[in-house]
């Protein structure tokens, strides 16, 4: 075992104990309170409201579905910069990056592709038009109050592309307290780093709206491995700019509301070369150059007592510009465009009874400047019902038909369940699971790409299960779970070196355990999990590229006297292999951040200084092949707000 593997073990040791020493630590103004009862009031990891699951709020209890929620206050507890850095503590969820900040960052749940991942910002549909995946590098967490990483096929609700799983990035809003709050924040540190946000919200009885502007910019990191003599570093910049308004168009009581959220991305990165015979290697003037818009109109009514109905438009644009003045291969121009048009209605049909019903309009254009330019329709309608069938089981069933303008139709089910033996009390058990069908497209790469498109092939398509089982302990304050989940992807469309075209030739298979404990204290954060994902390309036996067999993480938080917060986030991937076939090193890291809180916060004008360290172990292992990974590195920090 090396010293780093102690390291973690001892840091997961200390947690654990730290669990049963968390009352000696504990804070006058962390004492739990308590009810009218007596119970101890303190917000348990049960009480979490999940939304993407169905549309709605719901109880994560009742949600059949492996879910895992991050809020703003586990953001800030690391000052997390991007929204990868917080998935890379999602059971079931690994991530690939082509060397430092800035560059190509692909995410993997479950062993589905990059592609097989449905990303959504508001409700919003980003995934790429041209690629299918979401690039993770321009995608801060600046205005993002909470996301839901939902695991196994979910195309009943979502259509194509959440073959997988869904990510639903959700923006301001959560909280519409009333009043002004004035936040900043400053960052500056090793690689040349420089963070800066401002943020101002405000709501009135009626209105409330949020406003951020955030840069960062780093340097000194090579995209090309340096353990491979490339030494010419790759900046990176990127500024957003993230906006909500809404209000209620009646009487706050009678729920009708409408929200409008934009959010521009304008993002820019020195990017390496690649060489056929030593792979990427360092080039001195190119760059790729992102900018996005994702705009998105809501309203919800309530119809009558039993009827809501909600409508909601969207649109993505997001541009990619390549430039290289010594290397013509190296300057494109891809553009990919989405329409979205979606109704919905709730119907409460019973007590225990709630059914949705929708439909969808979709075009989706993208465009290979000089080389393709497509579009295409899609149409959807879907409906799910919902009960509960009994105190402490519910059961969701739910069916779809997407009508595709050059596939045709397709048909997707999902069936989830959850159940709470012991009813609806205070701990216990509680079992969870769901069976389902998923598709996805060809994206426009597949189809028109230049010289490797192929207009013949046909959707992907998915069939998968998982069943859990979670026990509750130390009144819900700690939660154990254990998952198994089996995925067969049939149709997988993959590169044929036959004809040097894409081929419907792959099947697949994903399946594994992820085992997961959560700790939710009044002076102690605790998240740690396990995942074994077994993957098989089924025509030539190898692993999956690029998702780990074994993945290990956790996440604590521990608030320490009345000013001190300390955090620490680790991973660890084990037995991967790169895209030929080859093995992957594997990955060790470990950040810390320590932040001296005011002591009146929430109160006033604050300053809290905190100081941040990532990759601890400088651990230089990449996480693809011949491309580099940032060191250690320390970071200074000062973040302000004013107002209530």
């Amino acid at each position: 075992m090396t010293h780093r593997e102690l390291l973690l073990v001892a840091a997961l040791c200390c947690a654990g104990a730290a669990v049963w020493t968390a009352p000696t630590v504990r804070a006058a103004e962390t004492q739990p309170e308590t009810s009218a009862t007596g119970e101890d009031a303190t917000p348990t990891v049960r009480d979490e409201i999940v939304v993407s699951a169905n549309f709605a709020p719901t109880e994560r209890a009742d949600v059949g579905s492996t879910v895992t929620v991050l809020g703003r206050d586990d953001i800030e507890r690391h000052r997390w910069p991007t929204v990868a850095d917080a998935l890379r503590t999602v059971p079931g969820v690994s991530l690939a990056r082509s060397g430092g900040p800035g560059q190509v960052t692909s995410v993997f749940v479950r062993g589905g592709s990059s592609s097989q991942a449905l990303v959504l910002i508001d409700g919003l549909r980003i995934n790429s038009a041209t690629t299918g995946a979401v690039d993770f590098a321009d995608l801060l967490t600046d205005g993002v109050e909470r996301i839901e990483v939902l695991r196994g096929p979910q195309s009943t609700l979502y259509g194509s592309e959440a073959a997988s799983g869904v990510i639903s990035i959700l923006t301001g809003g959560q909280a519409r307290s009333p009043g002004t709050r004035v936040t900043g924040l400053v960052e500056a540190g090793e690689d040349e780093h420089l963070r800066a946000r401002f943020g101002v919200a405000g709501a009135s009885s009626r209105v409330d709206g949020e406003l951020s502007a955030s840069l960062l910019d780093t340097d000194e990191v090579s995209a090309a491995d340096v353990r491979r003599g490339n030494t010419e570093t790759d900046r990176h910049e990127n500024r957003t700019v993230s906006a909500r308004l809404g209000g209620w168009l009646g009487e706050p009581s009678d729920s009708s509301r409408l929200d409008v959220t934009v959010r521009h991305v304008d993002g820019d990165v020195e990017v390496d070369g690649f060489s056929f015979f030593d792979g990427p290697v360092d080039d001195l003037d190119a760059t790729n150059a992102r900018e996005a818009l994702f705009t998105g109109v809501q309203t919800s009514i309530p119809v009558t007592r039993r009827w809501s109905q909600s409508l909601r438009v969207g649109w993505a644009d997001d541009t990619l510009t390549g430039a290289d003045p010594t290397n013509p291969f190296n300057s494109f121009e891809v553009e990919s465009r989405r329409l979205e048009i979606e109704s919905r209605a709730e119907l409460a049909l019973g007590t225990d009874h709630v059914a949705s019903l929708g439909a969808s309009f979709e075009r989706r254009e993208g465009a290979f400047v000089g080389s393709f330019e497509q579009e295409v329709d899609l149409v959807a309608v879907y409906a799910q019902d919902r009960w509960a069938l009994s105190d402490g089981a519910t059961l969701s069933l739910g069916v779809r038909r997407d009508d595709h303008e050059q596939f045709g139709g397709e048909t997707t089910w999902r069936l989830a369940a959850a159940w709470r033996p012991g009813g609806e009390g205070r701990g216990g058990g509680r079992w969870h699971g769901s069976w389902g069908t998923g598709f996805k497209a060809p994206t426009f790469n597949d189809l028109y790409f230049p010289g490797f498109g192929n207009p013949e092939l046909a959707p992907e398509t998915t069939e998968a299960f998982d069943l859990g089982y979670e026990h509750s302990l130390a009144g819900e304050r700690l939660l154990l779970d254990v998952t198994y989940f089996d995925i067969d992807f049939e149709d997988l469309i993959a590169f044929d070196f036959t004809t040097f075209l894409p081929e419907n030739i792959a099947a697949a298979r994903s399946r594994g355990v992820e085992a997961s404990a959560s700790w939710r204290g009044a002076a102690l954060d605790l998240r740690a999990a396990y995942t074994w994902n077994d993957t098989e390309d089924e025509a030539t036996g190898e692993q999956l590229a690029r998702r780990p067999e074994h993945r290990v993480m956790f996440d604590v938080g521990l608030r320490v006297g009345d000013r001190l917060r300390l955090a620490a986030a680790a991973w660890a991937d084990r037995d991967r292999i790169d895209s030929d076939g080859s093995e992957l090193e594997d990955l060790e890291r470990l950040d810390l951040t320590a932040q001296w809180v005011s002591s009146g916060r929430g109160q006033g004008f604050e300053l809290e200084p905190y100081l941040r360290v990532l990759n601890v172990f400088d651990d230089e292992a990449s996480e693809i092949g011949g491309f580099g990974s940032r060191g250690r590195t320390a970071m200074l920090g000062l973040s302000a707000s004013w107002g209530g």
